[in-house]
């Protein structure tokens, strides 16, 4: 099988001064950051707990007849 010829796609990774050149980053990443893992720990601080009444969908539904 003959070789293929060049097409006149070659790259020419040096310049006239023969400095290699470069293409800008493409993007970059920051390592993970360093810190206390587990319980009680958030992005924004401690969460405050508000209680949620059992029977809370049964208390509307009443609400909502009675409206009705």
């Amino acid at each position: 099988m003959p070789l293929k010829e060049n097409s006149g796609t070659e790259k020419h990774p040096r310049d006239e001064d023969g400095k290699v050149i470069t293409a800008p980053r493409n993007f970059t990443t920051i390592p993970m950051k360093k810190g206390k893992v587990g319980k009680l720990t958030t992005f924004a601080g401690p969460v405050a707990y508000i209680a949620d009444p059992y029977d809370n969908k049964k208390k509307i539904a009443w609400a909502e007849l009675k409206a009705h």
